[in-house]
């Protein structure tokens, strides 16, 4: 009698067949609130998974990408628009290849980016810059639910305009940034809990040439936590929080000018972001999220940048197929 039961138990509930779906596409959008100013950000992202990810996976569908680590690779376009400072839009392609079952992980990046430069506009005549961007990962799995890596990345300057045909007021910039960092990233048994934390040190070396000739040097430690507490299947509520401290140090020729930027030029400058988000999952294939969060800048030794506490609100959609 009790193999006729399970027998009966079994036909009544079929194992569901799998439904991989190789595709993702994911756009978010935000603005940012600030003194006097607003910034918005947009972007989108194709990723393509080899293997797939299984719509009827029994791991819920906002840790299916992690908790199966899929190789994939992916294109990238973001926009970030300012009212005061800079504007900034950047193409990337990447991709992350996982081996012995996850154990090792090799991904990278590499882009362009343009800077349009709105202040100087009026101060200085530098119109934009461009820059190579690249990032460079190297990771494993001590254990299946946890991932730990390192990373470098760099954006030199390749390319760069005044904006401006007199002599006397031309401005243009040479160098680029770099980026040392490591990432954790992990969740429960139960995928009730995840949490990814970065930690980086960052490097800026800006000559300028032209107007106010000289050199703009950063060097700053920051990091980053996400951690999502999922309610059930399908719906999640996490907070994101961003923060860095940042050395600046202005040596171009004149900036100590009261009218410019006076004599404070050697800045240790801190800054601080905290978002609230809700994330829902429908039928597998449509993730929605939309955060509220703010923070606070202080001002670099820069023309126009101003101390700014800031409110933030944005959202995205992520669509597998």
């Amino acid at each position: 009698m009790r193999t006729l039961a399970l027998a009966l138990i079994l036909l009544a509930s079929p194992v569901l067949a799998e439904e991989p779906q190789y595709h993702e596409v994911t756009a978010d959008a935000d603005v940012s609130i600030e003194s006097g100013a607003n910034t918005a950000t947009a972007g989108v992202k194709y990723t393509l998974s080899f293997g797939g990810i299984d719509r009827q996976d029994e791991v819920i569908p906002a840790l299916r990408r992690f908790v199966r680590h899929p190789s994939a690779v992916w294109v990238r376009i973001d926009r970030r628009g300012s009212s005061a400072v800079e504007s900034e839009t950047s193409v990337n392609v990447g991709g992350i290849l996982h081996l012995f079952d996850g154990a090792l992980h090799l991904s990278g990046e590499a882009g362009v980016s343009r800077n349009d430069v709105l202040f100087d506009d009026f101060y200085g005549g530098e119109d934009y810059y461009d820059t190579a961007t690249y990032h460079l990962e190297l990771g494993g799995r001590p254990l299946p639910l946890l991932s730990i890596g390192a990373f470098f990345e760099g954006e030199p300057i390749i390319g760069r305009s005044s904006g401006t045909d007199v002599a006397s007021e031309a401005n243009t910039r040479d160098g680029g940034a770099k980026t040392i960092g490591g990432v954790v990233e992990l969740s429960t048994p139960d995928d009730r809990l995840y949490l990814h934390l970065t930690g980086f040190y960052h490097t800026v070396d800006w000559t300028f040439s032209g107007f106010h000739p000289g050199d703009i040097t950063i060097r700053g430690i920051g990091g980053s936590l996400q951690a999502t507490y999922q309610l059930d299947v399908d719906a999640g509520v996490g907070l994101r929080t961003t923060m860095s401290r940042e050395h600046w140090v202005d040596t171009r020729m004149g900036d100590n000018d009261p009218l410019w930027l006076g004599r404070n030029l050697d800045r240790q400058v801190w800054n601080v972001e905290i978002d609230a988000e809700f994330t829902f999952w429908y039928r597998s294939r449509f993730g929605f999220r939309v955060f509220l969060g703010g923070g606070y800048q202080e001002a670099p030794p820069l023309i126009a940048v101003t101390a700014t506490g800031f409110g933030k609100f944005g959202g995205g959609i992520t669509a597998r197929f």
